[in-house]
């Protein structure tokens, strides 16, 4: 609830694939009518938000298209934090057009419908969510190994590093 995004104390971060911005643009609409219509302070939500675009690498030069420059709604609220990762287009075609996904695509239309409330149980989606939890396990895996090689070494008696290995083994 808008409520609740004020309260987050770090705010929350909407990450996504990004060609053009368009899902973003209609998040922001439906949070911006929702903070209106609950009447809560619609710039402290703003100031909680951040958007994170997934998008294709491209040559990189100050004349190089970015989707956020042309966002309106991004000029319209100056503290809105957008930032974007580029990656590999291969990568992001595989991700956005060719993985198997664990569920449907939640494109604005489906917001609130029934049929996304439950988690698809066909095959491709069974071994997308297989693969999904193989990588997140791994990744625990190594974020414990990292934080016990971090242990190891002579810098672990100074305190920045104790406390972040420490922060490291909790999250695993």
């Amino acid at each position: 609830s808008p409520a609740q995004i004020i309260s987050e104390p770090t705010g929350i971060c909407f990450s996504d694939l990004v060609a053009w911005g368009g899902t973003f643009e209609r998040l922001f609409e439906f949070i911006q009518k929702w903070v209106l219509e609950y009447k809560q302070d619609f710039p402290a939500v703003v100031g909680k938000l951040s958007f994170l675009g997934i998008t294709q690498r491209t040559k990189n030069s100050p004349n190089t298209w970015r989707w956020q420059q042309n966002a309106s709604w991004v000029k319209e609220h100056p503290k809105l934090t957008v930032k974007n990762v580029s990656i590999p287009v291969e990568l992001w075609d595989y991700l956005g057009n060719r993985q198997a996904k664990v569920a449907k695509t939640n494109y604005p239309e489906r917001w609130g419908g029934h049929e996304i409330v439950s988690p698809p149980r066909e095959d491709g989606n069974l071994k997308a969510l297989k693969q999904a939890y193989q990588i997140y396990s791994l990744g625990i895996e190594q974020k414990r190994e990292f934080a016990e090689k971090l242990a190891s070494t002579q810098e672990f008696k100074d305190a920045w590093l104790r406390s972040l290995v420490n922060e490291l083994k909790r999250s695993a």
